[in-house]
């Protein structure tokens, strides 16, 4: 009769097998559960919270759980860029008010100038619009803004300054960031619309006549710069709960979308410059 301690052994030698294959199977089917919720779900909620109807602290729930939370979080510029952005706003914002082209500000810089009253903590470049009919007014301006040590690039969207090298260099990079775009739009059928029919394939919303006129000046660090009359509806129009969520959007230095990151804002302060602001234009 052969022993218990033999018996049992033999047991689990034949049995092993099936052990290290179920422990196998259950190892990857808890990997593909956890990755399926990191990489799939969280950006599925993180997408749809971008303009949920939900009740909004079950929202918040989501944006508080762990694998979320640790996903997301602003990457906060660095300061000499902030610095560069006050400072081009300012140049830019003179420059136009001077030759008296109406400018407004969109996009993350509205979102700034209402919520943060200033640049956006986590954001890297300044976006304006002007109208279609003072392109070529704007066009003879390159001079100007040459003097000032920028140059203007024409975009299908309308156009980009950014610095010279001789202004200073932040990135090795064809264009110097940070940057401003210019985005040109007109009005049509009570709508302040893009021009470009590609630019408004990338971004469809668009400011309502009754929103958008007269324009007044908002507060923007030590700033006072130009935008829309109403900006409320455009921006929920645009980035959903704006008011409580933050989303990193696009990082133009490393050309990564985090547009499906959102974030719960906290303290909506507005981003430091590292001294203070020049006064470069001559006019």
């Amino acid at each position: 009769m052969k022993s218990r301690k033999y018996s049992f052994f033999n047991f689990l030698k034949k049995r092993s097998g099936e052990y290290i294959r179920a422990v196998i199977i259950s190892f990857m089917l808890i990997t593909s559960i956890y990755f399926l919720w990191y990489f799939f779900l969280a950006n599925f909620f993180s997408h749809h919270i971008h303009h949920a109807t939900w009740h909004l602290p079950f929202i918040e729930k989501i944006l508080e759980h762990p694998l979320v939370k640790r996903k997301n979080g602003p990457h906060i510029t660095h300061g000499k860029y902030v610095q560069c952005l006050y400072q081009m706003m300012k140049d830019v914002h003179e420059v136009l008010d001077h030759y008296k082209i109406a400018y407004w500000a969109e996009g993350g810089t509205l979102l700034g100038a209402v919520r943060h009253q200033g640049i956006i903590p986590w954001d890297d470049d300044l976006d304006l619009g002007i109208n279609f009919i003072d392109s070529y007014r704007f066009q003879r301006l390159q001079p100007v803004f040459e003097e000032l040590g920028y140059k203007v690039k024409e975009m299908y969207y309308g156009y980009k300054i950014y610095a010279s090298e001789s202004l200073y260099t932040l990135e090795k990079n064809e264009i110097n960031p940070p940057t401003c775009d210019i985005f040109l739009s007109e009005s049509i059928d009570g709508l302040q619309t893009y021009s470009s029919i590609q630019a408004r394939k990338d971004w469809p919303e668009n400011f309502k006549t009754e929103e958008f006129l007269p324009l007044k000046k908002y507060k923007f660090g030590e700033l006072e710069i130009w935008g829309p009359y109403n900006p409320q509806p455009y921006l929920t129009r645009q980035y959903g709960h704006w008011q409580i969520i933050a989303h990193k959007g696009y990082d133009h230095k490393d050309k990564v979308n985090n547009d499906f990151y959102p974030f719960k804002v906290i303290n909506p302060l507005p981003a430091q410059p590292m001294g203070p602001l020049k006064n470069r234009f001559k006019s």
